[in-house]
């Protein structure tokens, strides 16, 4: 896992975790040029995602522990806005529990997690195949469960360089995921998910029967990260969330 920053000379700190099957440049980059302006940024590259080392991904657990750590290491613990999008939302739900972090604003986009129980493996499987058929540009199944009608959306913030083995773990660790047990604790907690994509629904209207503080906001006509191609959009959308809107 690497670290990259922008905006250094910012006061405000905005953390950005990805989500699987692609990088931090790929999601963030278009973002990260027009908010470097406003906000310090720190761009999370995941294990298994980056071509700068040598990794992969093993649990959502692992990840959120090194970002973690980081924080703790730099930030005494205490963050101001944390935005993860699909299975980095997860990623910060996770990072939620741990008692030593302190985020003023938790932004989820499009979470990508639930528990199919003994399914789990089998389901894996099939979305590991999809997926890998997806990034060959052998199917378009994928790109129509998560309502992206441009396939260049997708297949242009798809990290082919991720091996097999990342991807099945990715899609594991979203299918046997819980709801962290003190998600009833965060104060600003924002959920988002665009009109066309059914999948986050189910789950972030479970946080919501948790976490009475928890505000949902639907993206009319917008499938799976489509706010990472509106750059503009987004950063109004992050200050309104700091804002409590």
């Amino acid at each position: 896992m690497q670290f990259y920053e922008f905006g250094k000379e910012n006061t405000e700190n905005v953390m950005l975790i990805h989500g699987m099957g692609t990088t931090w440049e790929m999601s963030f980059s278009s973002f990260i040029a027009v908010a470097q302006k406003e906000y310090h940024i720190i761009a999370v590259s995941l294990d298994g995602y980056n071509p700068n080392e040598t990794s992969e991904f093993e649990s959502i657990a692992v990840e959120s522990k090194k970002i973690a750590d980081y924080l703790i290491k730099n930030y005494n613990g205490n963050f101001d806005t944390i935005y993860g999008s699909s299975m980095g939302g997860a990623v910060l739900l996770s990072l939620l529990s741990n008692t030593s972090i302190r985020i003023k604003s938790a932004i989820i986009d499009g979470l990508y997690a639930s528990n199919y129980g003994i399914f789990s493996k089998a389901i894996t499987k099939l979305m590991t195949s999809l997926t890998v058929k997806t990034m060959s540009g052998n199917s378009t199944l994928l790109m129509k469960m998560m309502g992206i009608e441009n396939t260049d959306d997708l297949r242009n913030k798809m990290y082919t360089g991720a091996s097999k083995n990342t991807i099945y773990n990715c899609f594991y660790e979203s299918y046997i995921f819980n709801l962290p047990a003190n998600i009833h604790e965060i104060l600003s907690l924002k959920i988002w998910y665009g009109s066309k994509e059914r999948y986050p629904q189910k789950l972030s209207n479970k946080i919501k029967k948790v976490n009475k503080n928890a505000i949902i906001k639907i993206f009319d006509a917008y499938g799976h990260g489509a706010l990472l191609n509106n750059p503009n959009q987004l950063l109004a959308e992050i200050k309104n969330a700091n804002r409590g809107e």
